[in-house]
């Protein structure tokens, strides 16, 4: 969750959050918008290493796809990260993920998936044989977790 001017922006980690515990939620709130001081929690260094294997395990995948289709228009997009701090921001890279989709990319990496309140990126939206796109993850996991 973060504050953009005077809206809280949500993530989908924000929605498990208020699915698994409303106390921990409502202390997310509360820490956003300033008005408890935030938790000050030890770094993990199993968290951080997970994370370093994920990403290293995506960017092997993007390698992959891009070896693949090739880095266009039609072939894989990379979305960049939106500049923080400005719905403006958000809203502009979502219609670049749109249009990316227009232009009929193969694969788009980390499409910005934003409405104006829940704000969310998708790893890779590969376009299927019918034009659509489906949404695929790039996790390191024994099997999917419905959260």
């Amino acid at each position: 969750m973060q504050q953009i001017d005077t809206h809280l922006v949500y993530s989908a980690s924000d929605l498990v959050t208020a699915a698994e515990c409303e106390f921990a939620a409502a202390r997310r709130v509360d820490e956003t918008l300033g008005l408890i001081p935030r938790a000050d929690l030890p770094e993990d260094a199993l968290m951080k290493r997970a994370a370093a294997l994920g990403d290293a395990f995506e960017a092997m995948l993007i390698a992959g796809m891009v070896a693949e289709y090739g880095e266009s228009a039609s072939g894989v997009v990379q979305m960049p990260r939106p500049q923080p701090g400005r719905l403006e921001n958000l809203a502009a890279a979502q219609r670049a993920t749109v249009q990316a989709a227009a232009d009929g990319a193969a694969v788009i990496t980390q499409a910005v998936l934003f409405d104006g309140r829940l704000l969310g990126y998708a790893d890779f939206l590969i376009r299927q044989p019918d034009g659509s796109y489906a949404v695929a993850d790039a996790k390191l996991a024994r099997s999917a977790k419905v959260r």
